[in-house]
């Protein structure tokens, strides 16, 4: 699976003060709360930043690049996401209810209690996250890879894992349907987990 890089090459130095949000780095937090709303956020980098007080509402992310941020509990649902990448955050209890992802990497991340009921992924990679107590209910997967990442009680449900390896992520206590584990890649050991989903005990 190739995964298209962020555009950002033409980014600036840019604070949160001017409002401008199209080929900017910001690497200051806001002085005081604020909402981003109605607007694309496109070929920008963000590092450093803790959005505790920065809002997003009905703001799509089009090349754009977050390193060392702080994401937790940002509602991303409705959004679209392409080319965005995500690096050493955290993103605890954050939403993308509804969105659509393409060509999008989260890596190194402190994730758990994500939330991705009723997306859309198209080439999507996680690799060296933890997403705990994270829900995958309803998604639509095309080209999903997880890489040594910690999928402990993590939720598929009417997802398809079909051709998706998850034999190099940590899985216990997974909660899933049978229809969304068929076709998926495990390793042997991993293989115990889904024991109790067909009925069998283990001596």
């Amino acid at each position: 699976m190739k995964i298209q890089e962020p555009k950002v090459e033409k980014a600036q130095e840019k604070t949160f003060v001017e409002e401008d949000y199209l080929e900017g780095v910001f690497t200051k937090n806001p002085e005081k709360e604020m909402k981003i709303e109605d607007r694309t956020i496109d070929s920008c980098i963000f590092k450093g930043i803790d959005f505790h007080k920065i809002t997003l509402h009905q703001v799509d992310l089009m090349d754009v690049i977050f390193e060392n941020c702080d994401l937790s509990n940002q509602k991303l649902d409705d959004h679209f996401l392409q080319r965005v990448k995500i690096i050493n955050c955290k993103m605890i209890g954050t939403s993308f209810i509804h969105s659509s992802l393409k060509d999008v990497q989260i890596l190194n991340t402190k994730a758990p209690y994500l939330n991705f009921s009723s997306s859309k992924m198209n080439k999507v990679y996680i690799g060296e996250s933890d997403l705990e107590e994270s829900t995958f209910q309803e998604v639509e997967v095309k080209n999903l890879l997880f890489d040594k990442s910690k999928l402990e009680r993590v939720e598929f449900y009417k997802t398809s894992l079909k051709d998706i390896d998850l034999s190099t992520c940590h899985i216990a206590g997974i909660r899933i349907d049978l229809p969304s584990l068929q076709g998926a890649i495990i390793d042997p050991f991993q293989a115990i987990e889904f024991l109790p989903l067909l009925g069998v005990k283990i001596k």
